[in-house]
């Protein structure tokens, strides 16, 4: 155990439960098939990694998953309402979000964290979409995604649909971007950047 929290290492075939609320150090679930669950709410003291397909089936609920380090997903779908995924939540410097494969999706999603790292699969907001730095940040966006310290690359940006896209927010510095083609589809796609004081 670690601050009292104990591990949790749950490899899991159910096809359905009511909902999940889980406490722990570290958390990694896997397993085969899909699990559908009306809520799903994780707080790690350390890591998050879901290597299974969740279907989140309550359109009024506020879904959370937050990680001191890191946060892991692969496919986890959310019919409506709001999906909130935190890497580095006690701003420590050393959590990045990395998603695998899939599609993670729901009405307003969320994404927080030091560094963003999609890898495959696509990010679905039915209705937005935001990608926020956890602390004050450089962006770097497209082929400029070297030079910030929370970036997304242009095949990054592309995995990202939704007709609302917000990039940066009150702990983003600055936003350098270029060679962006973003083909698909979003009718609005903002960049927001601390104001000078």
């Amino acid at each position: 155990t670690t601050n009292g929290l104990f591990d949790l290492d749950l490899t899991t075939s159910r096809t359905s439960t009511g909902g999940m609320t889980i406490n722990a150090n570290d958390v990694d679930i896997s397993g085969a098939g899909t699990t559908a669950i009306n809520t799903l709410n994780i707080n790690s003291e350390q890591n998050v990694n879901l290597d299974h397909h969740f279907t989140l089936s309550s359109a009024s609920s506020t879904d959370t998953i937050a990680a001191k380090g890191n946060v892991t997903t692969k496919a986890l779908t959310k019919t409506g309402g709001i999906l909130n995924i935190t890497a580095d939540s006690d701003l420590s410097g050393a959590g990045e979000y990395i998603h695998t494969a899939g599609e993670v999706k729901a009405t307003t999603l969320t994404v927080k964290g030091n560094d963003i790292d999609l890898q495959g699969g696509t990010i679905t907001g039915l209705s937005t979409v935001n990608f926020l730095p956890v602390t004050d940040a450089n962006i770097g966006l497209g082929s400029s995604d070297n030079t910030g310290e929370f970036d997304l690359s242009d095949a990054e940006l592309d995995t990202i649909t939704s007709p609302r896209v917000i990039i940066g927010g009150d702990s983003a510095l600055s936003i350098t971007a270029s060679d962006i083609s973003h083909t698909t589809s979003s009718d609005y796609f903002k960049l927001e950047a601390k104001q000078g004081d």
